[in-house]
């Protein structure tokens, strides 16, 4: 990228999420396979068990119910684009008394109204059943690429990226998984040219595991040959400068190091 992106924050309404959205402006051209890369082979490195459950990532056509249709815009496309990050919370909104499906609806629109292109999401709480839930309202104007948490995928974590296909049809995506259901990177190759790289990530909470947690980024980003990203986005449960906490107070120096020398590397 020739020039740094332009970042804004977008408030969104009857929705619950942990955070606006932050946007980011990208000045490249855009235009469907999705491979899932896989790690260097074994004679070259330490054999690392990998589990490729992430089939779902293909483009379904299933019909929407009636009341969830909605029209797949067709545009020619951009030379600009917009990409966002959000921690969404969870499948539900309890608070605001919305269903999963409401809740994604209130997305898809924020994402067709701020014209956000691809959403980085966090804490998605999607299990296969919840995500063909999704998939099936709103499968014709989204693309999900999704990576949950292996243990309990409806209750905890989870990572996706949501493309919308009325502002990019990138012509190649590969999706590289490097951390259950907290990190995932997206490499989209705009027309037949450029490709860039988005990395989604969802720190632990506990600042004592962040330190072994990036560690392990580092350990698969070697494993799949991945370049430091262009994007680096997402909950990354740290705050770099005192001044950005209520009430003032310095957070793990160990944890904002380590984001710090993953950022700059």
């Amino acid at each position: 990228m020739s020039e740094s992106p332009h970042v804004s924050h977008l408030k969104t309404s009857k929705m619950a999420t942990k955070s606006p959205i932050t946007c980011f402006h990208m000045s490249q051209n855009t235009e469907n396979t999705y491979p899932t890369s896989h790690p260097a082979s074994q004679d070259e490195l330490d054999p690392v068990p990998v589990d490729h459950h992430n089939s779902i990532i293909q483009c379904r056509n299933t019909p929407a119910p009636p009341e969830a249709l909605i029209p797949c815009c067709h545009q020619a496309a951009k030379a600009t684009i917009t990409i966002a990050t959000l921690n969404i919370n969870g499948f539900i909104a309890p608070s605001h008394n919305m269903s999963g499906i409401e809740k994604w609806s209130t997305i898809y629109h924020t994402m067709c109204d701020q014209k956000i292109a691809i959403l980085v999401i966090q804490e998605t709480h999607l299990d296969d059943k919840l995500l063909s839930q999704v998939e099936r309202c709103y499968g014709k104007c989204l693309t999900l690429i999704t990576f949950p948490d292996p243990t309990s995928p409806h209750a905890s974590a989870g990572v996706a990226f949501a493309i919308n296909k009325c502002f990019i049809k990138p012509s190649n995506i590969t999706v590289f998984e490097l951390f259950e259901g907290h990190a995932l990177a997206l490499k989209i190759k705009w027309h037949s040219t450029k490709e860039t790289t988005l990395l989604n990530i969802y720190a632990p909470n506990s600042r004592v595991t962040q330190l072994e947690f990036w560690r392990k980024i580092d350990m698969w980003k070697r494993l799949y040959r991945l370049c430091n990203p262009d994007f680096m986005l997402g909950d990354f449960n740290i705050t770099e400068d005192n001044i950005d906490c209520s009430p003032l107070h310095p957070d793990d120096p160990n944890a904002i190091t380590a984001i710090r020398e993953r950022r700059h590397q």
